[in-house]
């Protein structure tokens, strides 16, 4: 299925995986959600890209750690409405993943890698005032492109 068909559907179940200190000296994040179709994805990061049924994902969830009270209530059984995507001078960016945006006005993203002590990697929830916020402050070269306003027509 396409990324985009991901949008209508419910988080059901989030969880993650953190490494304080990775082979490379970093920490690492990773965010899985279950959704209401019963797939279980990591947060997008290219609008074309493709989600498939994947064991290897489901082996992954079902040992993660599942996340605290205020995390769970401000994302499961949340739709996603839209999905917004990074991109660098009209090109997909490689270095971060989509925002989700959920029925509840929330947008959620994630940090995946990041050195030690000197970046926070974990899962980022704004409201949407923040995120419209923090657009603004981006460089000239960079954009967040919401799927079905900017992109849906594209591919």
């Amino acid at each position: 299925m396409n990324v985009s068909e991901i949008i209508g559907l419910k988080i059901t179940e989030i969880r993650y995986n953190y490494i304080y200190q990775n082979e490379y000296d970093m920490q690492e994040f990773f965010a899985y959600l279950k959704l209401s179709n019963g797939l279980i994805i990591e947060i997008p990061q290219f609008f074309d890209s493709k989600i498939d049924r994947n064991e290897k994902l489901s082996k992954i969830f079902s040992k993660a750690k599942k996340p605290n009270k205020k995390c769970k209530t401000e994302i499961e059984n949340q739709k996603i409405i839209d999905i917004h995507f990074w991109f660098e001078e009209e090109e997909s960016h490689m270095e971060f993943k989509a925002y989700l945006e959920l029925e509840n006005g929330n947008l959620v993203t994630e940090m995946n890698y990041g050195p030690m002590g000197l970046t926070t990697v974990d899962l980022e929830i704004l409201t949407k005032a923040d995120f419209e916020k923090f657009k603004t402050t981006l460089h000239k070269d960079l954009q967040i492109k919401s799927y079905l306003i900017e992109l849906k027509n594209v591919c």
